[in-house]
């Protein structure tokens, strides 16, 4: 009987979605933007080209619309444009996928805002709750299945950076934290890269961009740890094992300038 109600109360939730948008099937799920994105980077070259040939593109009345248009809308940086967001949509059934041009109305939009002021709010009060404390129960195991400790890293510098796999913002600051470690060298600082993603997706990442930290994969534990909700967020952790740099969510431009004058302050050593 209990097994007939949720069968019920699912066909139902289908129903309600189909009638979100009348021109998507009734086996059509919401899907998270990163997901589609994890989707076709795993597939073989030869496959992702073909996937977002067949990617199907609607308007919120079932026009059509192509990629130009919409890069015309979000280049154009106004007001207006801030409205649209893109929503991806899986066909379960077909594994046909479909991007939704969506442009909210003005209730959607303060919720949004609100929603993501609350995000901001809490990443910052998070932020300065972990600036000076103390680092004592900290385990990571690497890719090459090497373990560290709190005890073990205790006398050197160390820098965590945490960040996925499809954070664009993370690949872009990379070279930069590449450069880092190739100025101030191992003696003294340990060089981590933390990400929640999974072993395998990280491996094929490695083999296309250059990324020489100490790299942590499948660590969601150690993000919940930390409390991390943006990305990519660095911590830099002192000799004693204190936290004494957080950065800051608006400051990525300045991290790399930050960090390095840091590491002066924290090093005894000569720079390369």
């Amino acid at each position: 009987m209990r097994k007939t109600i949720l069968l019920i109360l699912l066909l139902c939730s289908i129903r309600a979605f189909a009638q979100e948008y009348p021109f998507l099937t009734a086996s059509t799920r919401r899907e998270k933007k990163h997901e589609f994105v994890n989707y076709r980077i795993n597939l073989p070259k030869s496959s992702q080209d073909s996937v977002l040939k067949s990617l199907k593109r609607y308007k919120d009345d079932g026009s059509t619309y192509t990629e130009a248009y919409s890069d015309s809308i979000f280049n154009a940086k106004t007001l207006e444009s801030s409205a649209y967001k893109i929503v991806t949509y899986l066909d379960t059934v077909s594994n046909q996928y479909y991007d939704v041009l969506h442009k909210r109305s003005n209730e959607e939009l303060d919720a949004d805002i609100k929603a993501l002021q609350e995000k901001f709010d809490l990443d910052e009060k998070n932020r300065k709750q972990l600036k000076g404390s103390t680092v004592n129960d900290l385990t990571m195991t690497d890719t090459q299945g090497n373990s560290y400790t709190a005890a073990q890293l205790r006398g050197k510098v160390v820098i965590i950076d945490f960040w996925f796999t499809t954070c664009a913002p993370c690949i872009q600051e990379m070279p930069d934290l590449n450069k880092i470690k190739e100025d101030f060298g191992t003696d003294e600082v340990a060089y981590f890269g933390v990400t929640y993603d999974e072993k395998p997706k990280v491996e094929k990442f490695l083999t296309r961009v250059k990324y020489n930290y100490s790299i942590i994969p499948n660590a969601r534990n150690l993000t919940d740890r930390f409390g991390i909700t943006f990305y990519p967020t660095t911590l830099v952790i002192d000799k004693e094992g204190k936290i004494v740099y957080t950065g800051d969510l608006m400051g990525l431009k300045d991290k790399p300038k930050e960090i390095r004058r840091l590491l002066k302050k924290l090093i005894s050593g000569k720079r390369k």
